[in-house]
């Protein structure tokens, strides 16, 4: 049997090297995702109601620590009804989901929130496609980044967001509303 060659060996070498400099900087990247140290991660899906991504959401916001975070990934497209939430203090609601629906309400929005957590739109889409007014989140309380991802809506009298006692930072990503972006 043919020993291999120190050049081979070498070859070898490089390429685990450069594997495992792919896998640890992939590892090292999870924590700036949706997810980012979410102790909780809740999947929303096109066969759940607007209840049922209510009550994962919810459940997984109520079983998780203060000072944890939940991570909310998947699609729903023609949402009917809206997701409301309370978001108490010390939680971290991590947004990275694909969220449309036509809600069409001043009074709550396709996503409602309230309490006094931190809610982070890092990616995804949250769009209510109502022609009238209707926002596409609306906050009483709960403070909303946007990091990026895209928050809109198309209604003639309606707001992306809409916010009442809280904190709205817009550091990235995309929010259009015809009325307006924001509204306090």
């Amino acid at each position: 049997m043919k020993q291999p060659t120190m050049s081979k060996l070498t070859g070898q070498v490089i390429r685990v090297a450069v594997a495992l400099a792919l896998v640890f900087g992939l590892i090292a990247a999870l924590p700036t995702t949706t997810a980012q140290a979410a102790s909780q991660v809740v999947v929303i899906s096109e066969s759940q109601t607007a209840d049922q991504i209510r009550t994962a959401i919810q459940s997984a916001i109520d079983t998780t620590a203060r000072g944890a975070a939940i991570g909310i990934t998947g699609t729903k497209n023609n949402l009917n009804g809206s997701i409301r939430l309370n978001i108490p203090a010390g939680i971290t609601v991590y947004w990275g989901a694909e969220l449309t629906g036509d809600y069409q309400t001043i009074a709550y929005g396709l996503l409602d929130l309230s309490g006094s957590g931190k809610f982070v739109i890092r990616s995804g889409i949250i769009s209510n496609t109502t022609a009238a007014e209707g926002s596409s989140v609306r906050s009483d309380g709960v403070d909303i980044e946007v990091e990026g991802g895209s928050v809109t809506t198309v209604g003639s009298v309606s707001s992306a967001i809409r916010s009442t006692g809280n904190r709205v930072t817009v550091s990235g990503g995309r929010v259009e509303g015809v009325y307006s972006a924001i509204r306090g």
